[in-house]
């Protein structure tokens, strides 16, 4: 029953991390929060601080673990 919840809890912050980061470079642009990748040859604009998105997914995902070991113990 813990490996259900760590593939549970990991598939959910992965869907909600892929989800937020999408909406987040949609929202960065309207914003103007965007700078120019200078690792690419022809320097795109590419929306900036994406990494707001992965903190939110993982700290969501925590909450979830801790949901779960709090209200469907297995032991």
């Amino acid at each position: 029953m813990e490996n259900v919840v760590a593939v549970i809890t990991i598939m959910f912050s992965f869907f909600i991390t892929l989800f937020l980061t999408k909406y987040w470079i949609r929202v960065a642009r309207k914003a103007g929060l965007t700078g120019r990748d200078m690792n690419k040859h022809d320097h795109p604009e590419v929306s900036e601080a994406g990494g707001v998105a992965v903190i939110i997914g993982i700290s969501f995902a925590v909450l979830v673990y801790i949901f779960f070991n709090t209200f469907y113990s297995y032991r």
